[in-house]
């Protein structure tokens, strides 16, 4: 019988080439699948109503940093890729120019896909806990829903289930109203 495989670090997500998509999650190197239109779509919709507000202070406070799909890293050992992420501009004044943020997000998006259900709902739902995300929010295209969560004490409380037509006011970014019935094509 042999030994088991020595956990993988970033230096193996690395090797994998600047163009991967893959994440580093407690050891594993976890593989993305191509995003579909209607993904990216609604991921980019979120991103589109939260930056004029949120980080050009347009009718908003401006101090966030808001983005679609980037990577951050946790504590040196781990690399995260969500559909969109934020951090507030109080805790990253500077992003970096290149490579991975190296600071975890304060705000998280998924959309969750068949293809990366569990991977969202079981395996990042813990870690993103685990590493101190503040705010995961997790939106189901096949159910038309948005689920917001916030960390407390390291556990996720739920906030607020949306659905359908819906227009939302989520924390942390309750200022703006999301017209979830763009996002169902």
């Amino acid at each position: 019988m042999s030994p088991p495989a020595p956990p993988a670090t970033i230096a193996d997500l690395d090797a994998l080439g600047e163009d991967a998509r893959a994440e580093l999650i407690d050891g594993v190197i976890y593989e993305r699948p191509v995003t579909t239109f209607d993904h990216a779509n609604i991921a980019a919709l979120v991103v589109a109503d939260l930056l004029p507000p949120y980080q050009r202070g347009r009718g908003g406070p401006g101090d966030w940093w808001i983005q679609g799909e980037n990577d951050f890293v946790a504590a040196g050992a781990e690399a995260f890729r969500p559909d969109a992420l934020g951090w507030r501009k109080a805790r990253m004044a500077d992003p970096p120019r290149a490579g991975r943020v190296p600071l975890v997000a304060d705000w998280v998006l998924e959309v969750i896909s068949e293809s990366n259900r569990d991977h969202d709902e079981v395996v990042k739902r813990a870690a993103y806990a685990r590493i101190g995300v503040a705010y995961w929010w997790l939106v189901d295209p096949a159910g038309r829903s948005l689920v917001a969560h916030v960390l407390e004490g390291g556990v996720w409380r739920v906030t607020g289930r949306h659905e359908g037509a819906a227009i939302a006011r989520v924390a942390p970014f309750a200022l703006v109203e999301l017209s979830m019935a763009e996002w169902w094509r």
